[in-house]
């Protein structure tokens, strides 16, 4: 029940965050992330045993194995996922679609204001935002 490395790769952390990114649950994605070091670290065959994710954290926590004294980048996971996560990430997404969908309305203004109608402009720019929220 020993480790076969002490440490994940680029790619393997890759594989993790992207799973994490699917589960919206803090407990879920604890066990998930454990599961899939433990896949990744252990021997395989030892982890061909494990059916779900869910098996292989009750293997490690029922021997005394901490992960996060044994992998030496397992921290990593965590400060990656709370990066992307992270509020400031969130906003900066949705200022840069609403950017981009006023830019779009922006095109639309009338070049001669003497028949500008301001209600059928509000109309026009709602239907841009409608049709690019979908």
């Amino acid at each position: 029940m020993k480790l076969t490395k002490n440490y994940l790769t680029s790619t393997e952390i890759g594989y993790i965050l992207n799973e994490l990114s699917n589960i919206k649950e803090v407990y879920s994605r604890e066990i998930v992330k454990n599961g899939l070091i433990v896949q990744f670290v252990f021997d395989e065959e030892l982890t061909k045993e494990f059916e779900t994710c869910n098996d292989a954290y009750d293997f490690v926590i029922s021997h005394g194995i901490k992960l996060e004294d044994e992998v030496i980048n397992y921290d990593i996971i965590d400060k990656i996922y709370k990066e992307e996560h992270s509020i400031e990430n969130q906003l900066e997404g949705f200022i840069d679609t609403m950017s981009a969908k006023l830019e779009k309305s922006m095109k639309k203004l009338p070049k001669d204001l003497k028949n500008f109608k301001l209600d059928e402009f509000l109309k026009q720019i709602k239907e841009v935002v409608d049709k690019d929220g979908k």
